[in-house]
């Protein structure tokens, strides 16, 4: 009796939960520094990301435009 409840009930609670999805992140950079690309991902997400300043420091980001396809066999 209390499986057949449960199944009853599972996809009912299945349901009902909220579905979270991921968040999109749009960015189009060129030329800026790594510290920067962090400090928008951090505005963009919500997160709070950690990072040493000193690993950061000069470390320019170049961004190469690519198709679905090339992104994914790159």
């Amino acid at each position: 009796m209390k499986f057949v409840v449960l199944m009853v009930l599972l996809p009912v609670i299945t349901f009902a939960i909220p579905a979270y999805s991921q968040k999109q992140i749009k960015m189009d950079v060129q030329g800026v520094s790594l510290e920067q690309v962090l400090k928008e991902l951090q505005v963009q997400s919500g997160y709070y990301i950690l990072y040493n300043k000193q690993d950061v420091q000069g470390v320019i980001i170049q961004t190469k435009i690519l198709s679905q396809l090339d992104f994914l066999l790159y």
